[in-house]
């Protein structure tokens, strides 16, 4: 079997896949045109039957996402790291007080 051209599309098994053959054409379709063709896997599991929907990792690439995303980002983004710095010491500070007075209750210090 011989391929031809820059985006070919194969069906294995009942799975299609895409294969794009040139850079040009990853630029094209993932760079360029990627908020027509991103989305995130749906999780039936996760999000039907668990109740998971609104959890940030299973929703569908939507202006809800982005939103959602915009908002994570003054909390978690590179910007933010020195919000946490007080936070993280104290936390710290009372961890190491913790281990010092019973080091053998590692494993339940840590996940406190």
């Amino acid at each position: 079997m011989i391929f031809a051209g820059d985006v070919i599309s194969v069906i294995i098994l009942g799975l299609s896949i895409i294969i794009l053959n040139s850079a040009k054409a990853a630029i094209d379709l993932l760079d360029k045109r990627s908020s027509i063709y991103s989305d995130r896997p749906y999780v039936a599991m996760a999000g039907d039957l668990i109740g998971w929907d609104h959890n940030v990792g299973l929703l569908p690439y939507n202006a809800r996402f982005r939103e959602t995303r915009r908002l994570m980002r003054g909390v978690l983004g590179p910007g933010a790291v020195g919000v946490f710095g007080e936070l993280q010491e104290e936390e710290c500070m009372k961890f190491l007080g913790k281990l010092l007075d019973t080091p053998e209750m590692f494993l339940a210090h840590i996940r406190q």
